[in-house]
C-alpha cells in the first residue's frame, strides 16, 4: 500500500466515530409562558436522539447530571459522578433530534442534591432499558 493510500484510509477512518451514550444530551429547552393561573407550564427537552439511533415516539429516556468535586485535602482529585435524576418520554422525533417531557424527576431524601432542580441543558441521556 503506497503512502499516499495510507494517508487517506487514516483520513478517512479518523473521520469515523462510534457513538455512545455520552454523546447524546439534552441540547434546548422551551417553556410555555407561565400565565400566574397556578397551574405549570409545560415544558418540551430537545434532545439529540432520534430515529437513526433506533427510539421511537414513546420510548423513555434515562436522564443523568454529571456533579463533581474535588477531593481538597488528601490528594486533590477530581470526582466526577453521573446520578440518574429521572426520565423523559419521546413525543415527537426526526431521524437525527427529537421532543420528549418529563416523565419523572427524582426528587427525595435519596437523591444527591442538585444545584439546578429540574432537566436543563447538557444533561447527559442514555435509552432506558426498562
Amino acid at each position: 500500500m503506497t503512502l499516499l493510500k495510507r494517508i487517506i484510509l487514516i483520513m478517512m477512518l479518523s473521520q469515523l466515530h462510534t457513538v455512545n451514550a455520552s454523546n447524546f444530551l439534552i441540547y434546548s429547552v422551551m417553556q410555555e409562558v407561565p400565565m400566574g393561573d397556578g397551574t405549570s407550564p409545560k415544558k418540551n427537552y430537545y434532545v439529540n436522539i432520534g430515529k437513526n439511533q433506533g427510539t421511537r415516539i414513546g420510548s423513555v429516556l434515562d436522564v443523568y447530571r454529571t456533579i463533581t468535586q474535588s477531593d481538597p485535602y488528601e490528594t486533590k482529585k477530581r470526582y466526577d459522578y453521573n446520578v440518574k435524576i429521572g426520565e423523559l418520554k419521546i413525543i415527537h422525533q426526526d431521524e437525527e433530534a427529537s421532543i420528549a417531557i418529563i416523565k419523572n424527576f427524582k426528587d427525595g431524601d435519596e437523591t444527591p442534591v442538585l444545584d439546578v432542580r429540574n432537566f436543563m441543558i447538557g444533561d447527559v441521556i442514555k435509552v432506558s432499558t426498562n
